[in-house]
């Protein structure tokens, strides 16, 4: 009987129907694409999680940037080598969404993750267009306003910041000029490219896209024409400002030290900006709305997926160190570290965070900032929607167009981007 036994055993297991589990911990890698104090943290946080179980082994494997991790995933998957988790963000899902692990019934199904703790902003961002979850959210970036307490000291805040025609009144008072009429300080600084134009449009009650499904652009909309001839006027009259070109973050960083330094009462950057700068110099607060409109910021929650092809041992080890790395514990560390702000309302009852936030308010605006921001709006071409309003935003404020003119010439260009897209996938 034994011999019998053991000859159907050593059938099932050659044939697969008997599940054979490695010994010691399920061996996975994590790629990401952070630098600096953020990715050194995420090593830490690496490490922890190694040392506190002994059923999963992670190995991070670090990139230079977010686009050459996305590079170095795009050639595994190709190869048939992806590692059984990444770092990633919503806008860059539809590139690979096919190779990703629905996680839908984990969220349900899993009383230790607790999703409906999750930040609104940060939630919304987890599912693509289809209603497929694709991610763990890690941190959420979102852009808010930096401004000088100096320069604003007199004024009441919340009045100010409540709608970007409160703000422009208050700019033109604050603004200095000297006697050929140069500006010496700038009211405000927003950040070149195009995320600031969208969240103000969506602040106005606008939109990119005509319709859900996004097959037909809106440049030409009211909402469009009315913040563009805004910020025109705010730039044509000295008002406003923006550093851009050079290399990398380069104008970014030129935003920065132009506030901080005494040369602009304030500009709109991302929350994560909150790791670097002095908040005995400056405050922030959430986005204006445009013209009694409610504020408009997208959220661009950063977040874990998981590959669908590994095995599933690999998934279920994937998913339990991205449920790590979106615990209080670990979403308080990133956030003290990084500035970025955390996905979850329990972050909080962490004491280190609880602590850190008490001394610095900040951290609350930002949280506060994702739960009501909107999802971000996601062009499904994969840049050249976004591209042609970043231009459109040049040509007005950069080299002074009409706003009109401009604008039919995105419509344009956007719109033909968009229909030879659907035209490929339909």
């Amino acid at each position: 009987m034994k011999k019998l036994l053991c000859a159907l055993l050593c059938l099932a297991l050659m044939l697969g129907t008997v599940p054979v589990f490695a010994e010691g911990p399920v061996e996975i890698e994590y790629w990401f694409g952070l630098g600096g104090k953020l990715g050194e943290l995420f090593l830490r946080l690496i490490d922890e999680y190694n040392a506190s179980q002994d059923k999963v082994h992670v190995t991070g494997i670090q990139s230079a940037s977010y686009e050459v991790n996305m590079q170095n995933y795009m050639s595994a998957l190709a190869a048939g080598t992806e590692p059984a988790c990444m770092h990633s963000q919503l806008s860059r899902v539809p590139k690979f969404q096919d190779y990703l692990e629905p996680l839908n019934e984990r969220y349900e199904n899993d009383k230790d993750f607790k999703a409906e703790d999750l930040l609104a902003g940060c939630l919304d961002g987890m599912y693509t267009e289809d209603g497929t979850i694709v991610g763990v959210p890690l941190f959420a970036t979102t852009q808010v306003m930096y401004y000088r307490l100096d320069a604003f000291e007199g004024y009441d805040i919340e009045e100010t910041f409540s709608s970007w025609q409160n703000l422009y009144k208050v700019l033109l008072e604050i603004v200095r000029k000297d006697e050929k009429g140069n500006t010496t300080f700038y009211g405000w600084l927003p950040m070149w490219g195009g995320y600031n134009w969208v969240d103000t449009v969506r602040g106005a009650g606008g939109a990119m896209f005509v319709d859900e499904e996004c097959k037909t652009v809106n440049f030409l909309a009211p909402e469009w024409v009315e913040v563009m001839t805004f910020f025109s006027e705010a730039y044509k009259n000295g008002i406003m400002m923006m550093n851009h070109g050079g290399t990398g973050w380069e104008y970014w960083y030129k935003n920065i030290d132009d506030v901080v330094q005494g040369r602009a009462a304030g500009y709109t950057g991302s929350v994560g900006d909150m790791g670097d700068l002095d908040f005995t110099i400056v405050g922030c607060h959430r986005q204006p709305g445009f013209g009694g409109h409610e504020a408009g910021n997208n959220v661009d929650p950063h977040m874990g997926v998981i590959s669908k092809r590994v095995s599933q041992e690999k998934k279920d080890a994937a998913w339990d160190f991205l449920k790590f790395l979106n615990g209080d514990y670990a979403q308080g560390q990133i956030s003290m570290v990084g500035g970025y702000a955390v996905t979850r309302k329990t972050a909080l009852n962490d004491p280190e965070y609880a602590a850190y936030c008490e001394k610095n308010p900040q951290m609350k605006v930002a949280m506060d900032a994702v739960e009501h921001g909107l999802k971000s709006a996601l062009d499904p071409t994969g840049g050249y929607v976004d591209h042609a309003y970043y231009d459109m935003c040049d040509r007005i404020l950069l080299e002074g167009m009409d706003v009109i003119e401009a604008l039919t010439i995105c419509q344009e260009e956007a719109q033909t981007a968009l229909d030879e897209y659907w035209a490929s996938v339909e």
